[in-house]
């Protein structure tokens, strides 16, 4: 993994995705919709962020 935040971010999203395989494995998102919402553009500031 190469860029901006790639230190301080690939370690949670390991971890979410981890956690989420365990779930699926217990059985416990059967009757679940996940979703996943990842800003890329974290280290630099999100242009839809900023309120007009």
């Amino acid at each position: 993994m190469y860029g901006p935040g790639v230190a301080d971010m690939h370690g949670g999203l390991v971890v979410m995705l981890y956690a989420l395989k365990a779930l699926n494995e217990f059985g416990e998102l059967d009757d679940k919709h996940i979703t996943i919402l990842l800003n890329s553009d974290e280290e630099i500031g999100s242009l839809s962020r900023e309120i007009n």
